[in-house]
C-alpha cells in the first residue's frame, strides 16, 4: 500500500514534470492549475510519469466526471447542481480548434483524464482542487459544496467528491497519446 507520504512525493515531482514538460514542448506556458480544464491531459501525463520515477504504476483512464455544486436539499429545480465533463465522443467546433491551436494546444472534445494507480484501483486526479474556480469561471454556477481536497488519490469505491465514468474509447485514445509523449520525452520514465 503506498503512503501519504510517497503519494505526496509523487504529486510534487509531478508539478515539477508538468512545469519542465509544458515549458520545453509549447512556445508559452501551459494553463495553470487555476485553469485545470484544459490541462487534465498534461497532469496526468505528470503524475503518471512522476509515479513511474517512483515505482508506481499508474493508468490512465478518461471519460466523464462530474462534482457536486449545490449542497443536497438546497436544489432550487433551476440552478446547476453539478459541474463536469461529460464524455460524448463529439469533436470541438471548428472555432475552438483554431483557438486552441492558435494558443499552441490541442484541442479535445469534452473529456476528463485522470489516472488509477493498478494495485489499489486508487484515482488519481491532480486538478480537482481547481474545478471549483473552473466551474465558477466557466459561469456553470456557485459552488456551495465543501471544496475539493488538494488533490484526489482515493479508493475509487468511496470517493469524497466527484463521481468518474470511465469510457473505452477516450482512454485507449489518451492512454496511448500519453504512452506516445513519454517514449519521445527526455526523461526514462522505465516505460
Amino acid at each position: 500500500m503506498i503512503t501519504n507520504e510517497e503519494k505526496d512525493e509523487v504529486v510534487e515531482l509531478a508539478k515539477e514534470l508538468f512545469e519542465n514538460i509544458t515549458k520545453s514542448k509549447f512556445s508559452r506556458k501551459m494553463p495553470s492549475k487555476s485553469t485545470a480544464s484544459g490541462a487534465c491531459l498534461y497532469w496526468t501525463y505528470a503524475v503518471v510519469g512522476a509515479a513511474r520515477l517512483h515505482g508506481i504504476k499508474l493508468v490512465v483512464q478518461a471519460g466523464s466526471a462530474f462534482w457536486e455544486i449545490t449542497p443536497e436539499g438546497e436544489d432550487d429545480g433551476v440552478s446547476n447542481t453539478h459541474f463536469g465533463y461529460k464524455w460524448t465522443g463529439e469533436m470541438p467546433s471548428d472555432s475552438l480548434i483554431k483557438t486552441a491551436n492558435d494558443l499552441g494546444f490541442a484541442p479535445l472534445p469534452e473529456v476528463h483524464i485522470w489516472a488509477v494507480e493498478v494495485e489499489s484501483m486508487q484515482i488519481v486526479d491532480l486538478t480537482v482542487s481547481e474545478q471549483p474556480i473552473t466551474c465558477e469561471a466557466m459561469g456553470i454556477g456557485k459552488w456551495a459544496t465543501p471544496p475539493p481536497p488538494e488533490y484526489l488519490w482515493h479508493d475509487s469505491a468511496n470517493l469524497p467528491c466527484g463521481l468518474y465514468s470511465v469510457e473505452r474509447t477516450p482512454t485507449l485514445l489518451f492512454g496511448s497519446m500519453i504512452d506516445r509523449m513519454m517514449k519521445n520525452d527526455s526523461y526514462d520514465y522505465k516505460t
